[in-house]
C-alpha cells in the first residue's frame, strides 16, 4: 500500500533551489526589491547607489601596506597598486559626504528618517 503523498515543495521555499546557480537572477531581483520595498514604506524618494569593491583600500590602509611591504613583509608591487586604487576609495568617501551634507540640509527631520520631508519653501519635483 502506498504511503501518504506529498505535496511537492514550492520553489520559494525550498532552500536548495534558492541556493542554486539557477536561481540567482532571482536572488538579484530580491536584492532589488526588498530595499525598495522599504524605501516604498518609508517615503524615500531618491537614493544614490556606490558600486565597487570590497577589496579596495583606504589610504591608510594602502600605505600601510606599502610601509609592511618595504620592510619586507609582503609584495610591494601589489602594496605600491593598493596605494593607487585607494585614491578612488578616498573619491568615494568624499562624494558620500557632500551628498550626505547636501541631503541633511535639503531635508528636515521631523521624528526621525522616515519622517523626513522636502522643505516648503522648495516645490516638489515633478515625477517623470
Amino acid at each position: 500500500m502506498a504511503g501518504p503523498t506529498r505535496e511537492p515543495t514550492k520553489a520559494y521555499h525550498n532552500p536548495g533551489f534558492l541556493n542554486s546557480k539557477d536561481a540567482r537572477a532571482l536572488r538579484m531581483l530580491a536584492e532589488y526589491l526588498e530595499p525598495k520595498s522599504r524605501f516604498d514604506h518609508h517615503r524615500v524618494e531618491d537614493t544614490v547607489v556606490f558600486m565597487g569593491s570590497a577589496r579596495i583600500k583606504s589610504r591608510a590602509e594602502a600605505e600601510e601596506l606599502v610601509r609592511r611591504a618595504e620592510a619586507g613583509g609582503g609584495d610591494l608591487e601589489s602594496a605600491r597598486m593598493a596605494l593607487r586604487m585607494s585614491a578612488y576609495y578616498e573619491a568615494a568617501r568624499e562624494l558620500a559626504a557632500r551628498l550626505t551634507q547636501g541631503a541633511a540640509s535639503s531635508y528636515a527631520p521631523a521624528a526621525g528618517p522616515a519622517s523626513w520631508k522636502r522643505p516648503t519653501a522648495a516645490p516638489p519635483r515633478p515625477r517623470a
